[in-house]
């Protein structure tokens, strides 16, 4: 009887059996479960592995613009920092500008000058036309009044001629009186004066002709002259339109609505011709550059849905769009290429540079950040519009802009 009431006392009660039971069935359904989600998630993986690339070595990047000065000189103004932002045409520095301005005024002074003396050119040459020709004109017409002259003369001189032979026979003859033939003398003296002064006249006349006509050409000089005044007074031109280009550069503006990354210079130093000033980059203009490896590049076609995640935003998701496929693997651009002389080679998979489009709050993301991207190879592909690569991209981000504004 005591071994009865042992084994009875061993044995479990239905209630405990009933409750291990219950723990097996919790058990083995929880390993059910698990199992379960284990094959999902495979699933899942294998299926966004097919469909999708995921890549890590990728970093947001802009168009970083250099700020130079063209010319030399103190830096009078200057009191930026990294992280200042610009709008376009705002100073950025101010170069010492005194002597190039004084230079200026002077090129200034001297083509007021020039200009005024072809001014006065320009009348002189006017008048001396005008001049020239009237004494050209009167001494053609004292020519031709001489020549008349002298003619006449001629004319008496050979009619007092022959009544002085005429004359001359008749007093030999004794058929008039010497008183005649004295007065007939006379006459043809004065007559042949009277033509060697008409002759004297008419070359002079001639001469002063001739001095005329040369006259005429003075205008053609002064004119020469001017034209080689305003040879001048266009090179003085362009020289204060050179000047007025220094005077300008001296002024140093930015380029674009950004942000200043990096500044090299300080407030009173010496700059030279080309020294970088600072760095700036347009928060709105900025792209995600992946480097894809090639054997992952087979399905990738631009215009597919991408997503970015960026380290500097745990959580948060920036849709984008792919941009640009490169036609060149990355070590193709190395400094140092590797031309294998040992003749060992390894084949070693090569990047292909992919750009994405970034869609929205692109002002959140500064070039050089460590991002994530996730191309989608089976997503909805958007082609690019025919325009230019940037133009593309913004008119991606103006299509997301209305599509997201739509309730």
């Amino acid at each position: 009887m005591t071994d009865d009431s042992q084994q009875g006392a061993a044995r479990p009660s239905p209630a405990k059996m009933a409750r291990v039971s219950t723990r097996r069935w919790w058990r083995h359904g929880a390993l059910l479960v698990l199992v379960v989600l284990l094959l999902a998630y495979l699933l899942h993986w294998l299926h966004r592995r097919a469909v999708h690339v995921h890549e890590v070595d990728a970093q947001v990047q802009s168009h970083m613009t250099s700020l130079a000065s063209r010319l030399p000189g103190w830096i009078m103004a200057f009191d930026l920092i990294r992280g200042d932002h610009l709008e376009k045409g705002d100073l950025v520095a101010q170069v010492d500008n005194r002597e190039a301005r004084q230079q200026l005024l002077a090129l200034e002074a001297q083509e007021a000058t020039l200009a005024e003396q072809i001014a006065q050119l320009d009348v002189q040459i006017q008048l001396s036309r005008g001049q020239r020709k009237s004494q050209y004109d009167a001494a053609s017409s004292a020519i031709t009044a001489s020549a008349a002259q002298l003619a006449a003369a001629r004319a008496t001189l050979r009619q007092t001629e022959d009544d002085y032979h005429r004359q001359e026979e008749l007093v030999q003859r004794h058929l008039t009186s010497q008183q005649n033939r004295d007065h007939a003398l006379r006459d043809y003296l004065t007559a042949r004066e009277t033509v060697r002064q008409l002759e004297a006249m008419l070359a002079t006349r001639r001469a002063e002709l001739n001095e005329a006509q040369a006259l005429l050409l003075e205008p053609a000089s002064l004119e020469r002259q001017q034209a080689a005044m305003r040879r001048q007074l266009d090179q003085v031109r362009a020289q204060r339109a050179q000047q007025e280009l220094n005077v300008d550069d001296l002024r140093l503006e930015a380029p674009l609505q950004g942000i200043v990354d990096e500044t090299f210079i300080d407030q009173g130093e010496y700059v030279l011709a080309g020294q970088l000033l600072l760095m700036m980059h347009d928060p709105d203009d900025v792209w995600v550059d992946a480097r894809v490896k090639e054997t992952l590049t087979e399905h990738i076609r631009v215009g597919q849905p991408a997503t970015v995640h960026v380290d500097a935003y745990p959580g948060r998701t920036f849709q984008a769009r792919v941009w640009r496929i490169g036609k060149a693997a990355t070590n193709q651009f190395a400094l140092l290429p590797d031309p294998n002389p040992s003749g060992n080679f390894t084949k070693i998979t090569q990047r292909i540079p992919v750009r994405l489009c970034v869609l929205h709050d692109r002002v959140l993301l500064s070039p050089g950040m460590m991002v994530e991207v996730d191309i989608d190879t089976n997503g909805a592909i958007v082609p690019p519009p025919a325009m230019p690569g940037i133009a593309q991209c913004a008119h991606w981000v103006d299509e997301d802009k209305s599509t997201r504004a739509r309730p």
